[in-house]
């Protein structure tokens, strides 16, 4: 009789991170609803958040609400979501109603071409970075931990 094993092993490569301080990349794409964004010329001066997501993502569905508490709590700095699927307005639009409603200040962003996306290494989602007031990346995490960490990261930077 011959015994048979098979082992799988399954690896998740962690994806490599823009650095802490880092020049963010420009974030010069339009919003859902149609607005050319400059996220670092809208947060001079303050800190910004950007977290990427994609319409069919569960982890960002469920931490949406929090992002949006995260952005009312601390309302001096600046919320952008960059959709990293490069899907249409409408079903960023309709991702946005559902998950970000109003009075949510977070500004959902797309990014058709990836361009931002890959500047800013989102080969994951969700995938969230701070970039501080002098424009340089302060955090960034992947997956259910990122948006976990934004409180304390604010509160240090003063945001």
């Amino acid at each position: 009789m011959v015994a048979l094993f098979v082992l799988v092993l399954v690896i998740h490569l962690q994806p490599q991170l823009l650095a802490a301080g880092t020049t963010a990349p420009a974030i010069v794409l339009q919003s859902d609803t149609g607005q050319r964004v400059d996220g670092l010329a809208a947060a001079a001066h303050h800190n910004l958040v950007v977290a990427f997501f994609d319409t069919q993502c569960d982890t960002c569905e469920r931490q949406a609400a929090q992002l949006c508490a995260l952005a009312e709590q601390h309302a001096a700095d600046v919320f952008v979501a960059v959709d990293a699927g490069g899907e249409s307005r409408s079903a960023v639009a309709a991702y946005g109603r559902a998950n970000h409603p109003p009075p949510c200040p977070v500004t959902l962003l797309l990014d058709p071409g990836l361009s931002v996306s890959r500047a800013y290494r989102a080969a994951v989602v969700p995938t969230v970075y701070v970039v501080d007031s002098s424009g340089k990346i302060a955090y960034g995490a992947v997956g259910s931990a990122g948006v976990g960490g934004l409180d304390a990261t604010l509160r240090q930077l003063g945001g």
